[in-house]
Parts: C-alpha cells; sequence; structure tokens
C-alpha cells in the first residue's frame, strides 16, 4: 500500500495518513489530503472514529499511534464494515466523475453521498440483469435515483410498489449500477448483462469520442 500523510499546520490536530493501492492515481489521493488539510485548516476537528462525507464516498478517521488512519466501507457488507485505505472510495469517486465529463467535460459530478436514499422497485432482485436508472431532482438526503426491473410489471404509481434503501446498500446488491450516480436528473441509464444506453429528458445525449463511456461501449439517446 502507498502511504500519503497530510500536512496540515495545526499542532493540536493528529494528521492523516491515506493509504492506497498504486493503481489509484496520486492526484486522486492528493485532493482527499487537500480537502482535509483545508477542513482542519478551516477549524474542523476530526477525532477517533468521526465520519468524513468525501464526494460519493464515507471514510472514518481511526486513530492510531497518533495519526488518525483513514478507513473506508468494503463495499461488501451491510451494515458497513470498514477496511484501512481508501482504494476502492477513489476507485469510484474517478468512476463517476469519468462517467459524467465523457458527456459534460466541464460539467461537474452530481455526487450522492453513500448515505442518501434511493427508491427501488420491489420485484428488483439481486439477481435481476436488466435495470433501469433515473434520476429526479434531489432534496434533502434523497439522491433522486429510482433503480428498478426494466421489466418490471408493477404499478409504479401504487407507493406499495416502492421501497427506500440506501445508496450504499444499492451499490452492493447491484454493483453495475455505480459509475452512473453521479449523473444528473433527467437522466435514464438501461443496463443489461451486455450493455448499457444512456438517454435524458433534457436533450439528446453524445458520448464524447476516446471517453470512459466510449471505451465502454456504452451508447446514448
Amino acid at each position: 500500500m502507498r502511504q500519503k500523510t497530510t500536512n496540515h499546520t495545526s499542532n493540536a490536530h493528529p494528521q492523516f495518513c491515506i493509504e492506497s493501492k498504486p493503481e489509484i492515481p496520486e492526484s486522486d489521493v492528493e485532493m482527499l489530503s487537500q480537502f482535509l488539510e483545508q477542513d482542519v485548516e478551516n477549524g474542523a476537528i476530526y477525532r477517533d472514529d468521526d465520519t468524513i462525507e468525501f464526494g460519493p464516498t464515507l471514510l472514518k478517521s481511526v486513530l492510531i499511534n497518533d495519526r488518525l488512519i483513514i478507513h473506508e466501507p468494503d463495499y461488501r457488507s451491510m451494515p458497513i464494515t470498514w477496511v484501512r485505505g481508501v482504494s476502492e472510495s477513489m476507485w469510484l469517486t474517478r468512476v463517476q466523475s469519468d462517467v459524467v465529463k465523457s458527456i459534460f467535460p466541464d460539467h461537474s459530478p452530481e455526487y450522492c453521498n453513500v448515505r442518501s436514499s434511493l427508491i427501488v422497485g420491489n420485484d428488483l432482485s439481486p439477481d435481476t440483469n436488466r435495470i433501469i436508472l433515473s434520476r429526479d431532482a434531489r432534496s434533502g438526503t434523497a439522491s433522486g435515483w429510482y433503480c428498478g426491473n426494466l421489466d418490471t410489471k408493477l404499478d409504479l404509481n401504487n407507493p406499495d410498489s416502492l421501497s427506500l434503501i440506501s445508496v450504499y446498500e444499492a451499490m452492493i446488491r447491484w454493483p453495475n449500477i455505480r459509475e452512473y450516480l453521479a449523473l444528473p436528473s433527467g437522466f435514464e441509464i438501461a443496463i443489461s448483462a451486455k450493455q448499457a444506453r444512456i438517454s435524458s429528458t433534457h436533450s439528446k445525449i453524445e458520448i464524447i469520442d476516446g471517453s470512459y463511456l466510449a471505451a465502454r461501449r456504452v451508447t446514448a439517446d
């Protein structure tokens, strides 16, 4: 594991230690380091077992030998199991940004934190391989996302057909939705075992040549 130690100027606050796999871009880890340093410089105080929201992720500081070691969810367990390092969280942040910039190169990702809520259709199971994602406007802790069975027969206007779960739980159950969750409201993604197709209620979508989505051969309407 590669280590990065912050360098904030507050002598009263422990430095952070950020660990990541070598394949994670150093620039991404540096972005997290700068976020933590700036937060401390602005007066934030992090203690042992505090959680930290960063983009779409949730991290935790653990005090070990006078340093705050950053931990992340394992993205496999409910409730959350914390593991040392930030590799999975940095990958999630990067890939969600790359998806957005595959369509809007100057648009900031509209991240929804893993603690926010998401609506699911009640006929969606972990074995469902044809999934529809659509996003309305965010409101409070609601991400605006709906995740359902592409072949549903449910009456989606009936509240009994729907359930509310966390974005984190949805990502565990249906890992193939993770990369699309920073797209803005009005977007819809149809996902099957072999392909994904993106559309928008606002305008026709064009995927930029050479982008992440182009390399994934995702199509657009």
